[in-house]
């Protein structure tokens, strides 16, 4: 998992999807190191059967992700698929810049484990609708970044913490030409972004509901009197 900017202490969300039968507000509600445990206390079937983002041949990639990392791994040899994932990353730098918005950058994460510096964060907003935004400080890395920040755009928090890595290494291809060290490093992404999904859903789920809006009694039309 990453470390948080900031420098606080360590962080309760666990670097992994929650299981079977625990959804993504319940795990980020629970707190726990590894919300595994409670998968197993609770039982239930799997929510990534349920999920209407899962694919129907099993697979935990949304739709966009699933179809991002098939165009990677589509090339036609290495150089190709070194040129579209840096084409991805260059896209992202141009279209979105290379920060993390400031409103957001007290949540975001460092990723360990990676070759490069790599920053994300995650912002949960209606509908449990999920916004991934990032920053890395060389081409490739930014190109894996960017395969997530475009692939689980406006994606549900619950389908996020299902990404299984190694389905998105493999549709991709990147064990091919990339050596382990930068493989190891779209894992370690993919569980950043899970760990801030998860802490990004439990600040929305504490915040108290908007007040009731009632009209000012000044405001209230006048009567008449018969």
């Amino acid at each position: 998992s990453g470390e948080r900017m900031n420098g606080a202490g360590a962080r309760p969300w666990a670097a992994f999807a929650p299981p079977c039968g625990v959804n993504v507000l319940q795990a980020a509600r629970l707190g726990l190191r590894s919300v595994r445990e409670a998968g197993r206390r609770r039982g239930g079937s799997c929510m990534c059967e349920r999920s209407p983002h899962a694919r129907a041949g099993g697979g935990s990639l949304p739709a966009e992700l699933e179809r991002l990392a098939r165009w990677v791994g589509d090339s036609s040899d290495m150089k190709d698929a070194a040129m579209r994932l840096v084409q991805l990353g260059d896209g992202l730098a141009a279209e979105d810049g290379e920060s993390i918005p400031a409103d957001m950058r007290e949540h975001a994460l460092k990723v360990a484990g990676c070759v490069s510096t790599v920053r994300v964060a995650v912002s949960v907003g209606e509908k449990r609708r999920v916004s991934v935004v990032g920053e890395a400080d060389a081409r490739v890395a930014r190109g894996m970044l960017a395969l997530l920040v475009r692939g689980l755009a406006g994606a549900d928090a619950e389908a996020v913490v299902k990404v299984d890595s190694e389905e998105l290494i493999g549709l991709a291809r990147l064990r091919e030409w990339l050596p382990r060290g930068r493989n190891d490093g779209m894992t370690n992404m993919v569980r950043a972004v899970t760990e801030a999904t998860l802490a990004a859903a439990a600040r929305d789920a504490a915040q108290p509901p908007p007040a009731s809006s009632s009209v000012p009694a000044h405001a209230a039309p006048a009567t008449e009197d018969a």
